[in-house]
């Protein structure tokens, strides 16, 4: 039994020797010459950002040298560097004493060619107004022919006319109208009778606030409730008293009330109009039951013809060609009439001068420089290799070297369909709109620009350091039962420092070289390289 004991722990010793033995080797691979450790990583989990880099300038949104085109001397500057102006504003003028001769003449000449575009629209107008009197006399006639028509109109006219006479005269009697004797006397009876009534309540309600201010009332609590409590209908009989009081005093005033001689001359007035409107329609009857009138038709004709007449002189109006030609005309010499001074084309910020009041300036020379900031742009160039996975609407990180430390972001608007070959180089240019810019980011500088391309959450990663190609393929190498293996790996998405693994024999945690030693044997790793698939190469 000993013996067995004895022999066991032998057997421990020399497996402990071996695992000591094999880690001493695997330790010497795992360090390079003299003696230094090998740098490794760990296979992790984490979030990816892929982005693409690119380099661009800041850029207003919308630029504009503005130029004189004519001669003179600079009479007025309305605005200075930092101005922010609107469309259409005016930001100088020449004095008008310096101005060349053809400027002069086409001041007239705006007047003349002014002229005769409206004579030429003037003529479109009389052509619509003669093809309607055409139109109108047209129709008259046809009505005038039209006997049973006309004699409908004419029985409707009558009798309009008839209702708007028995309604004025109505009225006329409701004006002039005196009233009787006995609506008189009975309003004057209604009168009294609502005083008295009046009295008789003002009365009662006096006698019962009189007890209530006894003071042997106020002693006697219950007493007192039964007196405030008659009081209260009283109040309200006592205001009623008071309105018909006054309803009546106003209805026996009207009824005495003389008649307004203006109101029954205006009634007058209005039953001899419609009574003159209605002798009209009587008459118009009598003319076309008869049948048509041979005179009347006879000047409808006549109208109908000269009204033909006007049309034919103007039927064919003018020549759209030459309306348009005035029109030139006229927006020609408001182009060299305006030219005295300089408008902003669009609005946005002063950003330069370059005159002065007096100055003399000749055609061609610079004026103002106009910028619109709002928003500022960011003009980069993307290579050929990254530009297909650069879409509109990508967020994007970017920094200037005008401001360290700060950090800004913005969004790609926009991406070129054609590149451009930039010394050898194949770009395509790409423009983002700056989000959150601030008094720091200016037109003209430089900046490094973030586009992000793709964001995966939860991938599983490892460091671009350690990845290598072996035939062909992409390795990673482990250090495993004290060796040191290539591992193949499948790569998806990559940023500068990491990468996406969509397959091979990789789990968190796992070690990966980033240096190998100077004595590894590439040959024997071709041999044991593990396959994406798990197996062996």
């Amino acid at each position: 039994m000993r013996s067995l004991i004895v022999k066991n722990r032998v057997v421990v010793t020399l497996v402990l020797l071996a695992v000591l033995v094999a880690g001493y080797l695997g330790l010497r691979a795992l360090r390079g010459a003299g003696g230094a450790s090998l740098a490794t990583e760990t296979v992790s989990r984490g979030d990816l950002t892929v982005t693409v880099r690119a380099d661009g300038l800041v850029q207003a949104y919308q630029s504009a040298q503005l130029f004189w085109t004519i001669s003179g001397a600079v009479e007025q500057i309305n605005v200075e560097v930092g101005d922010v102006v609107d469309p259409g504003e005016v930001l100088a003028v020449l004095e008008q004493n310096s101005l060349s001769q053809n400027v002069l003449l086409a001041q007239v000449n705006l007047i003349e060619a002014q002229r005769q575009l409206d004579d030429l629209r003037l003529s479109q107008t009389q052509r619509a107004e003669a093809l309607k009197a055409v139109e109108e006399a047209e129709r008259a006639l046809e009505d005038g022919l039209n006997n049973k028509a006309a004699q409908a109109d004419a029985l409707e006219g009558v009798a309009q006319a008839q209702k708007e006479l028995e309604a004025a005269q109505l009225n006329l009697a409701i004006v002039i109208k005196r009233p009787p004797q006995l609506a008189i006397d009975q309003a004057y009876a209604n009168l009294v009778l609502a005083k008295e009534a009046l009295e008789q309540t003002q009365e009662q309600y006096e006698i019962i606030q009189k007890k209530l201010n006894n003071p042997k009332s106020l002693a006697n609590k219950l007493f007192g409730q039964r007196l405030r409590k008659a009081l209260k209908p009283l109040e309200l009989q006592l205001a009623s008293a008071q309105r018909a009081v006054v309803a009546a005093q106003e209805k026996y005033a009207r009824l005495l009330e003389p008649v307004d001689p203006l109101d029954a001359t205006i009634a007058e007035g209005n039953v001899m109009l419609a009574q003159a409107k209605l002798d009209d329609a009587q008459r118009n009857l009598e003319r076309v039951q008869d049948g048509p009138n041979p005179g009347d038709i006879a000047v409808l004709k006549a109208q109908l013809a000269d009204a033909r007449r006007e049309w034919e002189r103007w039927q064919d109006g003018v020549d759209p060609a030459e309306i348009a030609a005035a029109e030139a005309r006229v927006a020609a010499a408001q182009a060299v009439v305006a030219a005295d001074q300089i408008t902003a084309p669009f609005g946005g910020v002063v950003t330069g001068v370059s005159i002065t009041p007096g100055d003399r300036v000749s055609s061609g020379s610079r004026a103002f420089r106009l910028d619109d900031l709002d928003p500022l742009l960011v003009h980069l160039q993307v290579s050929e290799i990254d530009i297909n996975r650069v879409q509109v609407g990508q967020p994007v990180n970017l920094t200037f070297d005008a401001a360290p430390g700060a950090e800004y972001h913005g969004r790609v608007v926009e991406t070129a369909v054609v590149g451009q070959d930039l010394g050898g180089v194949v770009g395509f240019s790409v423009t983002v709109e700056l989000l959150d810019p601030d008094e720091k980011v200016k037109p003209g500088m430089t900046a490094s620009a973030e586009i992000v391309v793709n964001q995966l959450a939860d991938a599983l990663l490892i460091p671009n350091r350690a990845i290598r190609f072996l035939d062909g393929r992409r390795v990673v190498y482990v250090p495993r039962s004290g060796q040191i293996v290539p591992v193949e790996v499948e790569i998806g998405a990559s940023s500068d420092a990491f990468s996406q693994v969509v397959g091979g024999d990789l789990q968190v945690g796992d070690s990966l070289m980033i240096d190998l030693p100077e004595n590894f044997n590439l040959d024997a790793s071709r041999s044991s390289i593990i396959s994406a698939d798990g197996g062996g190469g």
